[in-house]
């Protein structure tokens, strides 16, 4: 009987720390939940592929900008150097 009780008594505190799949509240499984699911708006995958393009395009043409006003500092001291 000892070991039933200690069994429950787990149950009960892991339950309580549980989150539901279905409601997203805490304090009960999801196969307990007798709430309506929730709807949690996400972005879909285009959405994400979509802005992860624009992020690395914008930082290809950061690169390049940088490479080039790298490129006219060195073409500046190096025509400075001869003259």
């Amino acid at each position: 009987m000892n070991r039933f009780f200690l069994f429950c008594f787990r149950l009960e505190q892991e339950s309580t720390n549980a989150q539901c799949q279905k409601c997203l509240e805490k304090g009960h499984w999801t196969y307990e939940c007798t709430r309506k699911r929730k709807y949690v708006e996400r972005p879909s995958r285009t959405q994400i592929l979509e802005k992860r393009i624009k992020q690395l395009q914008k930082d290809r043409e950061d690169e390049e900008k940088n490479a080039n006003e790298t490129k006219k500092k060195y073409l500046y001291i190096f025509s400075i150097s001869y003259i």
